[in-house]
């Protein structure tokens, strides 16, 4: 699996190389690099550990997720083990990205939610982005929640990824599933449905 994507997916390897004085190249011993098929990020490892993205026993982030939101979801990865606070902040952000993903038009997060809410959302999904937000926000503000001693903000990754696998991974899989049934079948349940 990607250390960054998630993705089960072949890696290319390409070994460390350094120029000489002379205009050749060597071989840095036990440095190599690996490049993900699926989302051309590259790792960095050092007699084969990894050294960049850092591992941290934090999930992969869910595949589904827009570019923007992968992103910051590896980047609270690699803050994580330094700063669970830095951490709880960038995964308030990446909520914030998934709210678009998910059909939200708001800018603040808290509206987005709301809008959301109001388009069918359901209450477990709700949940998840409110205690997200909230942790985020007291990571930043401190207040009634402390970030210190009531939150293991590992599990606000997990929130993360349970968010796009109720709301975009299983409709994903339906909506493939159901576009394998013939456009005559779909018409007619779309005619039974009118």
């Amino acid at each position: 699996h990607c250390p960054f994507c998630g993705v089960l997916a072949r890696q290319y390897w390409h070994p460390a190389c350094s120029q000489t004085d002379y205009g050749g190249y060597y071989r840095v011993k036990h440095l190599d690099f690996s490049t993900c098929e699926h989302c051309q990020q590259t790792a960095i490892w050092y007699d084969n550990k990894i050294l960049y993205p850092s591992t941290t026993g934090i999930a992969n982030p869910n595949p589904d997720m827009n570019v923007t939101s992968l992103n910051l979801y590896n980047e609270a990865r690699e803050v994580y083990k330094h700063s669970p606070r830095a951490a709880a902040a960038l995964l308030r952000l990446c909520l914030q990205e998934l709210c678009k993903q998910l059909g939200s038009t708001e800018d603040n997060l808290n509206n987005a939610i709301a809008e959301l809410v109001k388009k069918g959302l359901s209450s477990k999904v709700q949940k998840a982005l409110d205690a997200t937000r909230l942790i985020g926000n007291h990571a930043v503000h401190p207040g009634t929640i402390d970030i210190e001693n009531d939150v293991d903000i590992a599990s606000v990754f997990s929130l993360i990824n349970f968010i796009v696998e109720k709301q975009i991974t299983e409709n994903n899989f339906i909506d493939d599933l159901y576009n394998k049934i013939p456009q005559t079948e779909q018409d007619k349940i779309t005619k039974r449905d009118k």
